[in-house]
C-alpha cells in the first residue's frame, strides 16, 4: 500500500531502514561539517519548541535506534515522512541523476539527502533564511551547483520558470499552505513535472484545525494532469499527533500520497 497513514512498524521494512539510515547519516554529517538542517516545524532554532513538543504528546517514545540529538528536532514521525517520500520519489535509484522540485522544503535533512545522493533540487520556499542555510549546507557537501532556490510563496507558482523535474516532493507543507497555494499547484504543477513523473508528498490527516483539515486525500489532492499511483488509500487507525491547542479534540496523524503525471 503506497497511499497510507504512518506507523512506527514501517521502520521494520528494509527499504525504510535504508532510507532512515541515509537521512540520519546526512543529518549527522552536516552537523560535523558545521551546517544545520531545519527542525520539523521549519525553523533553525527552538523558538516554537515548547508548543510543538506538546504536539508529540506525553506518550511519545523515541525509538532506541534513533539518535536522541536528532529526535529533538526531527521526531520519528517526521522521519517517517522523509523516508516514505525518499522511497517513492525515485531518488534511491542513483544510477540516474534526477531533478526534484521541493515545495516548502526549508533547509530540511530530506532535501539535503537528495543533494547528497547526487540529485538536483529546486526549492520553492517563502522563509528567506531557509534557502540561505540550505545553500550553505549544499556547499559543505560540494553540491551547491545542484541546488537552486526560489524564495516565493507556493501560491505564486505561476511565476516560476524552471526546466522540467522528475518529481515534486513535499513533506507536511502543502496542506498548510492554504487554498490559494493548492489552487496554484492544481493549475501549474503539470507544467513543471515531466510526463510520467510523480508528485510524492505527505500531509496531516484529520488535523482538527479547520484550515488544515484533510479527510479524503484522494479527493482533496485531485490535481489536473495527475492520477494516484494506486486508486485507494489505507488508514491504519493509528493516531500519533496531539492537537495541543485543544487536546480534547483528539489525536490525528500524518499520511502519504503518490500521484503520477499522466497527461
Amino acid at each position: 500500500m503506497i497511499n497510507r497513514t504512518m506507523s512506527l512498524a514501517d521502520f521494520e521494512d528494509p527499504a525504510f531502514q535504508d532510507a532512515a539510515n541515509l537521512i540520519i547519516e546526512t543529518w549527522e554529517e552536516i552537523q560535523k561539517l558545521g551546517g544545520e538542517c531545519s527542525t520539523w516545524w521549519g525553523t533553525l532554532d527552538d523558538e516554537h519548541a515548547s508548543g510543538t513538543l506538546l504536539n508529540k504528546g506525553d506518550d511519545y517514545v523515541r525509538p532506541r535506534w534513533y539518535p536522541e540529538a536528532m529526535d529533538h528536532h526531527i521526531p520519528w514521525f517526521t522521519l517517517w515522512e522523509y523516508c516514505w517520500t525518499l522511497i517513492h520519489c525515485g531518488a534511491l535509484n542513483t544510477t540516474k541523476k534526477r531533478r526534484f522540485l521541493s515545495l516548502g522544503g526549508a533547509a530540511s535533512a530530506f532535501d539535503l539527502t537528495l543533494l547528497r545522493l547526487g540529485h538536483e533540487v529546486v526549492l520553492v520556499e517563502a522563509r528567506g533564511y531557509s534557502p540561505v542555510q540550505q545553500a550553505r549546507n549544499a556547499a559543505l557537501f560540494g553540491r551547491d551547483h545542484m541546488f537552486h532556490a526560489h524564495c516565493m510563496n507556493i501560491a505564486d507558482l505561476g511565476h516560476l520558470d524552471i526546466k522540467p523535474v522528475h518529481a515534486m516532493v513535499s513533506t507536511n507543507v502543502i496542506f498548510l499552505a492554504g487554498t490559494d497555494a493548492q489552487a496554484a499547484i492544481n493549475t501549474h504543477l503539470q507544467r513543471f513535472v515531466e510526463p510520467g513523473g510523480v508528485a510524492a508528498f505527505t500531509y496531516d490527516l484529520f488535523n482538527p484545525n479547520p484550515k488544515r483539515y484533510v479527510s479524503d486525500p484522494l479527493a482533496q489532492f485531485d490535481w489536473d494532469g495527475f492520477e494516484p499511483e494506486e486508486p485507494s488509500f489505507h488508514d491504519n487507525g493509528e493516531r500519533h499527533h496531539v492537537f495541543y491547542p485543544a487536546p480534547e479534540k483528539g489525536k490525528y496523524t500524518a499520511a502519504s500520497l503518490l500521484l503520477r503525471r499522466v497527461k
